[in-house]
């Protein structure tokens, strides 16, 4: 296993600090506090949310909050990270959600989708 660098150990610092005031600030923006899951839509019930990285976790994409997006575990794990986006219920709802806030990541969600969709014809 390769050891973390010392500036990659600093990024972590950082990160876990922005993290958990991204969190909050999210909170803020409802009047309830509620904070919403980029997959589902739905609130997320877990005390403290997933954090999606749009564009992975590589470098100084760690800390770039304006690729960060929070989630639902199961939505997170099991089915954004587990299963073909085919399957997964909430797949269209998500991408439409992101499509003008996020056109980056859409083009990318675009073509995960293609991939998959080759995938199952062959």
């Amino acid at each position: 296993m390769r050891r973390r660098t010392l500036k990659r150990q600093r990024q972590e610092y950082k990160y876990r600090n922005n993290r958990s005031r991204f969190i909050e600030d999210q909170r803020s923006l409802d009047k309830r506090g509620n904070v919403y899951c980029i997959f589902c839509g739905n609130v997320i019930k877990q005390e403290e949310p997933d954090l999606h990285h749009g564009d992975g976790r590589d470098d100084e994409e760690l800390l770039d909050e304006s690729l960060w997006f929070l989630a639902d575990n199961y939505c997170h794990v099991t089915q954004y990270h587990g299963m073909s986006c085919l399957d997964i219920p909430w797949w269209n709802d998500y991408v439409n959600r992101i499509k003008i806030t996020h056109p980056t990541i859409y083009e990318k969600e675009l073509r995960r989708q293609e991939k998959a969709e080759y995938g199952k014809r062959k």
